[in-house]
């Protein structure tokens, strides 16, 4: 006799960066293990490689609670963020107990509420890409890192070459006085090859640019022991949401 299926609750979430209403179901046991396995593996530390191998962990369960057919490498590391904190919500609850270390040396612990997740930098109507002049002549268009970005991390070594290369890959397009190019029709070495060209001034607006992009948050607050202390936390990485 064949036992009897399961029914799951999906539910909707809209993404904040492309806008799509995306479907999901909870997480089951079974995947909830790889999350906590993923998670025991958060040290003090975490190097692009490990970074990496927990996207790709995330990635895979979020996958498969997706309903449709969505390739989520696609989507901007924001929206990732966004929908693996609204899955986690809908499967084991909006509350999470937190442990912090006070500056007066005691622990605390303060509990993060996922449904109060907020998005920060947020513009109507925006597609957060960027026109950039890199020289009089030439100009670069800019757009929000993707999760694949995010996972070349595990293929290459840290330092200079990763960080250019994950720009490379973040640039549209490039522009001259008579052509576009797309970017897509260079390979990775020509692009890292052409970004080493740039002047040194033009990184700080790259970086600004980065910065001014949207990231969801938490905002935490708790009483410190310490009579004069308070605990104000902006939880906002998603190694901080396990």
């Amino acid at each position: 006799m064949t036992l009897p299926k399961i029914a799951v609750k999906t539910y909707s979430v809209k993404l904040p960066i492309c806008n799509k209403t995306i479907k999901i179901r909870p997480f089951t046991v079974k995947e909830q293990k790889t999350l906590l396995m993923t998670a025991s593996e958060i040290g003090e530390e975490v190097t692009g490689a490990s970074r990496s191998h927990i996207i790709s962990n995330c990635l895979e369960v979020l996958q498969a609670c997706v309903q449709g057919d969505h390739d989520l490498t696609e989507l901007s590391v924001t929206d990732f963020v966004y929908l693996t904190v609204k899955l986690r919500e809908f499967s084991v609850g909006e509350e999470i107990k937190l442990a912090y270390k006070c500056p007066c040396g005691e622990s605390v612990n303060p509990v993060m509420v996922l449904k109060s997740m907020k998005v920060k930098n947020i513009k109507k109507g925006s597609d957060y890409e960027k026109e950039l002049k890199i020289t009089p002549e030439v100009m670069i268009k800019l757009r929000p890192p993707k999760v694949k970005e995010s996972m070349m991390m595990s293929e290459m070594e840290s330092g200079d070459d990763l960080s250019t290369s994950i720009l490379a890959s973040c640039i549209k397009e490039i522009a001259d006085a008579e052509t576009v190019y797309d970017t897509s029709d260079y390979s990775i070495e020509e692009l890292n090859e052409f970004i080493d060209g740039f002047p040194i001034e033009k990184l700080k607006d790259i970086q600004k640019y980065f910065e001014s992009l949207p990231y969801p948050y938490i905002k935490i607050t708790a009483e410190c022991p310490d009579p004069d202390g308070k605990i104000d936390v902006e939880v906002k990485d998603i190694f901080d949401f396990f």
